[in-house]
């Protein structure tokens, strides 16, 4: 088997297996959809109400199944309800959001901090992350930070989103050299963020197109990463 062939090989058992996709979007729809029952009643859950954000809205996780972070979108009409300037209403949206989970799972640690509310399932797949907000007129998004009294943040996934897809059409390989380099960090207890990685890749491919096998490509990333 020659080095590209290795390479294809490799990546392909780094991307997650059909029983984990299969888990990870039983877990978030089940999370998601219980906050809708509770936030939309009277209308079904078609997944409209969530957006997956991190590694899984980008397309870029990798083995073994880590947390999903998604956005759960709140009724705009009850923004109102938090924005109070008098407390941390922000942590109490957190707390709400909390409450509803643990009446569905009961044998599950949930915890409320900082911009979101984690269910830690006992199964060793996937965890959610999840961070109510309210989506705003261009596409961004409003969230809770309830850190030093309460605030509220501006976040943008979606153009996070579209800058990897963009870059991926045209090289065919971002999302692959994203995934074997959180690959190399985690076998080699590399210290980087997953957005670190991403934008040194990004940044990568703005000034190399990209042609060449993996061979070429991974000597290229790494001669560049480490200049």
């Amino acid at each position: 088997m020659g080095i590209q062939q290795q390479f294809e090989k490799f990546y392909e058992n780094i991307k997650l297996t059909k029983n984990e996709r299969a888990d990870a979007k039983r877990k978030y729809d089940g999370v998601c959809g219980k906050l809708h029952s509770h936030y939309y009643p009277g209308t079904t859950y078609n997944g409209g109400t969530r957006f997956l954000i991190g590694s899984y809205g980008k397309k870029t996780h990798i083995r073994p199944a880590r947390d999903i972070d998604v956005i759960f979108i709140m009724p705009p009409e009850k923004f109102s309800q938090y924005d109070d300037n008098n407390s941390n209403c922000q942590s109490q949206l957190l707390q709400d959001v909390k409450t509803i989970l643990e009446k569905k799972y009961t044998n599950t640690p949930i915890k409320a901090f900082g911009k979101v509310v984690v269910l830690e399932f006992s199964d060793p797949q996937h965890n959610v992350e999840l961070c109510p907000a309210w989506e705003n007129e261009d596409g961004t998004f409003t969230i809770p930070n309830s850190e030093n009294g309460g605030s509220w943040e501006t976040v943008n996934p979606r153009a996070e989103i579209k800058r990897i897809k963009e870059s991926n059409e045209k090289t065919g390989k971002t999302k692959a050299v994203i995934r074997m380099t959180k690959k190399w960090t985690e076998q080699c207890s590399v210290s980087l963020k997953s957005y670190a990685i991403e934008n040194k890749v990004l940044d990568f491919f703005s000034a190399n197109s990209g042609d060449g096998d993996y061979t070429l490509v991974i000597r290229d990333f790494f001669s560049y990463f480490y200049n």
